[in-house]
């Protein structure tokens, strides 16, 4: 197995032989850092009961190269996977290795990158009843608190477990995450407990490397910037939430930001300075039964970002690339009619990656007439031209409204499920490709003229398309088309499918 100083040196030396000679300035933080997290890593080794030296233990999953940053690039910076394992992390009351039972306790840090409480070495914790603080000693190390925990008012890492029942967490320090659970069989447990954090990079729950938080009946608030409600960061972690509040008001801090597993049911938050939901890479977030509503702020230039919610990849090598799936069942989202981008920013924005949506019986409140825009961007994300996206979106028992537009490095499949569509689709005729189909329980509501690279429909009389006059057009060279035999057909209300020239 090759060693940890190895792979730095493999890694070292493969940018090098990349951009030739000379310093290399770059970094593992982030272009993502601006909507929610970095990521972190769970890199920790034991000094002393109250203390953390990162350099030598590896539990969960060591950083990768960064992909590139903004116009495809390395982020800028100095390059140095342990810029963040370097901090000392300490605690005000450390369980390391040891079962313990707490009751009644207030717990306040002050120093820099200290917590209140850290479980650590493998070791459990069960309290209640309990207040933590974190009231001063800012974050020293932007990586070490987004990447590690430190600084968080809990922090539970290297396999250790630990439960939190009516506990309440207050920080109002950068870096100052409420409860952080990193490494590979971290688990924590919070319910009836109330989260508030008020300092930049201060996520309510946040997991990593395989860390694991499980909430329930937690109510939630941030207000500084890159602070989402929940997160998962750096390494895939997992978050479970059942009905909670998510409530978040800083820039760039979604309700739910995932580079990992997010699962919410039965919730409700409003994220007044950023979208409702966002995910980078290989990662996903299910919503079942939740209300959330966001004022769609992005980040980008230009509000090429700006949208209820948003599937992307960053390149800053944060999260591995796949497939970003978002899922919505049952639940309702906004964009409110009190921000900025209530005319302007569509419901779904997909760019840079592999996405898929999954719609069931979901309401969705914009004011833009977008629904949805799959498209690339410039240069914020991937290298100009060639960061599209190619997007699946499955909508089942569903209401959809709305334009949907595709750009000329992009892709959508489009597929409804005893579900209705009102839109124009690919007006301008510049998706590379836009496949829509329909199953005999679903109509289209056709408002404008639309182009589709391939037209599938189980009514094949085609009765459950209203056209309203307009015209449809399909590729005839297509052959999954061959059904349609390349003719022109006249729909109901006097518009016409027919062949694109």
């Amino acid at each position: 197995m090759v060693s940890k100083n190895v792979k730095r040196l493999i890694g070292i030396f493969s940018v090098f032989s990349i951009i030739g000679t000379g310093l290399l300035s770059a970094t593992v933080a982030n272009a993502a850092t601006q909507y929610a997290t970095p990521y972190y890593e769970n890199v920790q080794n034991k000094v002393n009961s109250n203390s953390d030296s990162v350099n030598e233990k590896t539990n969960g999953k060591p950083p990768e190269m960064p992909q590139g940053g903004q116009n495809g690039q390395m982020p800028n910076g100095v390059f140095n996977v342990d810029k963040g394992s370097s901090v000392e992390s300490t605690a005000v009351m450390s369980i390391d290795g040891t079962s313990e039972t707490k009751s009644k306790e207030e717990v306040t840090a002050t120093k820099a990158n200290e917590s209140a409480i850290k479980v650590t070495n493998g070791g459990s914790l069960t309290i209640s009843d309990s207040k933590l603080n974190k009231t001063s000693g800012e974050m020293t190390v932007e990586e070490a608190s987004d990447f590690f925990g430190a600084n968080a008012g809990f922090l539970a890492n290297e396999g250790s477990n630990a439960t939190l029942d009516n506990v309440n967490i207050n920080t109002t320090v950068a870096g100052g995450n409420a409860v952080f659970s990193t490494g590979e069989g971290t688990k924590v447990t919070v319910k009836d407990s109330v989260i508030n954090t008020t300092g930049d990079h201060s996520r309510g729950l946040d997991a990593t490397y395989q860390g694991e938080i499980n909430a329930d009946n937690v109510k939630i608030s941030t207000a500084g910037a890159h602070s989402a409600a929940v997160a998962t960061d750096r390494g895939e972690g997992t978050v479970s939430v059942n009905n909670s509040t998510l409530n978040t008001s800083g820039e760039g801090s979604p309700c739910v930001y995932s580079t990992g597993d997010i699962n919410v049911s039965d919730s409700k938050g409003k994220a007044t300075g950023s979208s409702i939901a966002v995910i980078e890479g290989k990662n996903s977030i299910e919503l079942n039964n939740c209300d959330l509503t966001g004022y769609a702020i992005g980040r980008g230039t230009g509000g090429v970002d700006d949208a209820g919610v948003m599937v992307y990849q960053s390149m800053s090598g944060d999260a591995d690339n796949g497939v970003g799936t978002f899922s919505a069942s049952d639940s309702k989202l906004t964009i409110d009619p009190a921000s900025g981008k209530y005319s302007t920013a569509p419901m779904f924005f997909v760019t840079n990656t592999e996405g898929v949506i999954n719609l069931t019986n979901t309401e969705l409140s914009f004011g833009s007439g977008k629904l949805l825009n799959v498209a690339g961007n410039n240069g914020e994300w991937g290298t100009k031209g060639a960061n599209g996206a190619d997007l699946t979106f499955n909508a089942d028992n569903q209401n959809l409204e709305g334009l949907i537009t595709v750009d000329k490095i992009s892709t959508l499949k489009l597929n409804l499920k005893s579900s209705t569509l009102k839109s124009t689709v690919n007006s301008a005729n510049s998706g590379k490709e836009v496949d829509i189909s329909l199953d005999k329980n679903s109509t289209w509501n056709v408002t404008g003229t639309s182009y589709v690279t391939v037209l599938t429909d189980e009514d094949t009389s085609l009765d459950n398309i209203k056209d309203n006059g307009n015209t449809i057009y399909y590729d005839s060279s297509n052959s999954s088309n061959s059904w349609l035999e390349g003719k022109t057909i006249t729909l109901n209300d006097g518009g016409v499918l027919t062949p694109a020239e």
